[in-house]
């Protein structure tokens, strides 16, 4: 699964399962996970534009109670506002409101119901002052219409420069987004996968390959002390266990992972390094990720299953 194409003025979102098209001016400015529910913060040039938090419930949601529970936490809202209008003709499962509030300011209170159980229920707030180019009503419609989620299988990931699709069985637990290097640390099941998107890749690839400037990168990331790593051919990078750590370094022996792959690939239409590291158990594990990884978004890892890990 890939994401959307969108028109010249917009861009598609996609983080931890769900995507939907926003401004090309939008991008991702907090993001958290507690207790299962996911947040995500998107700000424009000046100031935060919308606030989205979404969770998966394990049951099917009634409708009417949870009506029942927004009337309740709309009130304090509906006071403060000159006005509210609801917005029609959006997508199924989609309730939104605008409240039109003091010094021309507007907010729009949106929330989704999962069609079918595994599907994430969505609670959102757009921000809109006397500054905002957007109808707030147009903008509404225009990301349910886009909106989607991925509870299972392969899911596009899309947030500033970086694209990739990953299967849902790898869950989010780190960030690292800094300009021009940004990383993404994901799990399962005790195996973890690093990923990073390195941007100015003509300026650190001007006197060296991709596979030796990524083998010196990961020997400075300290992520895995017990392994070195080598460039081994186009898009690989051995990992070599140091002989001072025959039987595994302590963070090894607790997850039982004592296995380690990784790769690169250099985009030069996005002027780009895109970087893999993988810790795992069995070949197994490989064989999974081969599936269930596209750097890219497109073409699937190369050269790592040529021969047995």
């Amino acid at each position: 699964m890939t994401a959307k194409n969108t028109s010249a003025d917009t861009h598609c979102f996609a983080w931890d399962g769900v995507s939907f098209d926003v401004p090309i001016s939008w991008e991702l400015g907090e993001q958290s996970l507690r207790k299962g529910v996911s947040r995500v913060v998107l700000e424009d040039e000046a100031r935060p534009r919308l606030e989205i938090e979404w969770v998966t419930p394990r049951t099917d949601i009634d409708r009417e109670t949870v009506r029942k529970r927004y009337d309740r936490q709309a009130r304090k809202l509906i006071k403060a506002a000159d006005h509210v209008d609801p917005i029609g003709a959006l997508a199924t499962g989609w309730n939104a409101f605008l409240y039109h509030m003091p010094e021309n300011r507007s907010l729009v209170v949106a929330y989704v119901l999962p069609p079918k159980t595994g599907a994430p229920f969505c609670f959102l707030h757009l921000h809109f002052d006397a500054s905002s180019q957007e109808s707030p009503q147009a903008l509404v419609r225009s990301l349910a219409s886009s909106f989607s989620c991925t509870p299972k299988g392969l899911a596009p990931w899309s947030v500033y420069d970086v694209r990739f699709v990953l299967d849902r069985h790898f869950r989010l637990v780190g960030t690292a987004l800094h300009a021009g290097r940004k990383m993404l640390a994901f799990e399962w099941r005790l195996r973890r996968l690093f990923l990073w998107h390195v941007s100015l890749a003509d300026l650190v690839l001007r006197d060296r390959t991709v596979e030796d400037w990524t083998a010196e990168f990961l020997s400075t990331t300290r992520l895995l002390p017990a392994f070195r790593y080598e460039a081994d051919g186009e898009g690989c990078v051995r990992c070599r266990r140091k002989r001072r750590y025959p039987v595994g370094q302590f963070e090894e022996i607790g997850r039982m992972c004592f296995r380690c792959a990784a790769g690169c690939r250099h985009l030069p239409e996005r002027n780009q390094i895109v970087v893999w590291m993988y810790h795992y158990r069995r070949h197994d594990d490989m064989v999974r990720l081969y599936q269930e990884f596209l750097p890219d978004g497109e073409n699937p890892i190369c050269g790592v299953l040529q021969e047995p890990l």
